[in-house]
């Protein structure tokens, strides 16, 4: 469902043109599978395995660009954690808020599975800094209302009135 295997398809098309590599933060049932693919495509020298860290951040923050391949997701935590890290955001088609995004020009976006494209999209964030830099300004208007000093009181509210309350409980 991660589609990690998209990301290798599309480093493997793009690693002779541009100097990058990727990061792969996580552990699961597919590692194996995905470490056996990074070495059958000789991708060895371009792609670390951290494993689970209990605080991916500092390793975002250091990112060129967080690509995300899932063939599904709800409202990605991963996406939203890289604008606030001013990490610029590529994402697949996966859900309606990867397509808003993507449409308010605060990521770029690809069809779930489109390597070629994917690949096209990593090379212009490295090559192209003002793309980034355009990314990540039109990001911080997109992730404004997920702030916590803004979405808490939201949330806080929906609770209320859910829970019968008329008005304020504080």
């Amino acid at each position: 469902m991660k589609r990690i295997n998209t990301v290798l398809e599309a480093l493997a098309r793009i690693v002779r043109r541009v100097d990058c590599g990727l990061v792969i933060v996580g552990d699961g049932v597919a590692r194996q599978a995905l470490e056996a693919q990074v070495q059958g495509m000789g991708l060895q020298e371009s792609v670390m395995f951290t494993g689970r860290l209990e605080n991916p951040l500092p390793v975002l923050k250091r990112a060129s660009a967080l690509v995300l391949a899932s063939e599904y997701e709800g409202f990605s935590n991963s996406v939203l954690e890289a604008m606030f890290c001013d990490v610029p955001v590529i994402t697949s088609y996966c859900s309606s808020d990867a397509r808003e995004m993507c449409e308010q020009g605060a990521a770029l976006g690809f069809e779930v599975g489109d390597a070629e494209q994917l690949g096209e999209h990593i090379v212009s964030i490295v090559t192209d800094e003002a793309l980034g830099q355009g990314l990540v300004q039109r990001a911080r208007e997109y992730r404004a209302p997920h702030a916590m000093d803004r979405a808490i009181p939201v949330y806080e509210d929906l609770i209320l009135r859910v829970a019968g309350y008329e008005g304020s409980w504080r």
